[in-house]
C-alpha cells in the first residue's frame, strides 16, 4: 500500500490564516527565493520516487508530472512569488490568495506534511 498524503480542502488554502502560517514556515527554511522551489521540488519528487502518493481534499491523486513545479508557480522566472510569500510573515493585512495559486499551495501543503511539519491540519 502507498503511503498518502492529503492536502486540506481549497477553501482551508485560500485562506488567510493558511498563507500567514506558511509564509512563517517558508521564512523558517532559510532559503532563498530560487532555492525554495528546489526544495519544494526535492520534497514532492522524493516522496513520489518512493511510493507515495498526493492526494486533493476528495480523495483524488494529483499527478505529478516532470513541469508540475513550474506549472504551480506559473510564470514568474524570476520566482518574485517566493518573496512575496515570505513578506506575508511580517505584512498586515495579508491579502487573501488567488484560485490560481490552488496547485502552489497544495504542493507546499503536501511537501510540509511530507517532512513532518503540516500547516493545515
Amino acid at each position: 500500500m502507498a503511503k498518502e498524503i492529503q492536502v486540506a480542502p481549497a477553501r482551508d488554502l485560500l485562506s488567510i490564516d493558511f498563507i500567514e502560517k506558511l509564509a512563517h514556515a517558508v521564512v523558517a527554511l532559510n532559503l532563498s527565493r530560487r532555492r525554495t522551489p528546489d526544495w519544494l521540488a526535492d520534497v514532492i519528487f522524493g516522496w513520489i520516487e518512493h511510493g507515495g502518493v498526493i492526494l486533493d481534499s476528495e480523495g483524488n491523486e494529483i499527478d505529478i508530472h516532470d513541469e508540475i513545479i513550474d506549472d504551480a508557480h506559473g510564470s514568474d522566472p524570476s520566482l518574485r512569488c517566493i518573496d512575496d510569500l515570505k513578506r506575508k510573515a511580517k505584512e498586515r493585512p495579508v491579502r487573501k490568495p488567488k484560485m490560481s495559486m490552488l496547485l502552489r499551495l497544495q504542493l507546499y501543503d503536501a511537501a510540509f506534511k511530507i517532512i513532518g511539519k503540516p500547516i493545515s491540519e
